[in-house]
């Protein structure tokens, strides 16, 4: 069984990672909607789609919890229910370093690359706890598993953080069964313009399992 058919929520689906994996996810036959802060980046990823079903798209700050909730809510409406979930919403900033990191962007990229994942996911697991089937994609970063100069304090900081709270519903969901996967990428350039970024390509040796109850799971590669 493959992916057609399956509905999909993407948080940072208006540049980087997040647009390639709506395009290449509905090229798969998936229903897909996109949030993100920016509509305008939204309306050239879902104009690069010409198929069927359009690509959905609504603004959403995924670190602010009643627009994590209401965007949530949003998709349950549109697509009927979200089969799969993919967070790529982050951000860092140009002052990386500690000693001239403006306090104000620590609480910003903890609030969007943190907060912010654990605000949409908070908000998707009743519905997929209820039908004893979901998958959690959380797009992390090498940042998340070794600090470096690159990521910058903050950035590394929320990384760490997103990975760390990854594994929670897998321990505490796994017998619905919900899985959760983690994905860490390099640094991409998420500022990009382009609707179909260097990294819109998803590895092709990396399967993405469990998306439905055990008797119907699907297996795909992209």
């Amino acid at each position: 069984m493959g992916l057609k058919g399956k509905t999909v929520l993407i948080t940072g689906g208006g540049t980087g990672i997040g647009a390639g994996a709506a395009l290449a996810l509905e090229a798969e036959g998936c229903r897909v909607a996109i949030a993100g802060r920016r509509e305008d980046k939204l309306r050239e990823v879902a104009a690069a789609f010409s198929g069927e079903p359009a690509i959905l798209c609504r603004a959403a700050d995924v670190g602010d919890r009643s627009s994590a909730q209401d965007l949530v809510a949003w998709a349950e409406k549109e697509l009927g229910q979200i089969d799969i979930l993919v967070q790529s919403a982050g951000v860092n900033v140009v002052k990386r370093k500690l000693g001239e990191l403006d306090p104000a962007d620590w609480d910003k990229l903890l609030n969007v690359n943190a907060t912010g994942a654990f605000n949409v996911m908070h908000a998707a697991l009743p519905a997929m706890r209820k039908r004893r089937d979901g998958l959690i994609i959380n797009i992390s970063s090498i940042a998340g598993k070794r600090a470096s100069m690159l990521g910058g304090v903050a950035y590394s900081a929320a990384k760490f953080a997103m990975c760390g709270t990854g594994p929670g519903p897998c321990w505490l969901e796994a017998s619905r069964p919900i899985r959760r996967r983690p994905w860490s990428d390099a640094a991409v350039g998420r500022t990009s313009s382009r609707c179909e970024p260097r990294s819109a390509t998803w590895p092709t040796n990396w399967n993405v399992a469990a998306c439905g109850p055990p008797s119907s799971r699907s297996l795909a590669t992209l």
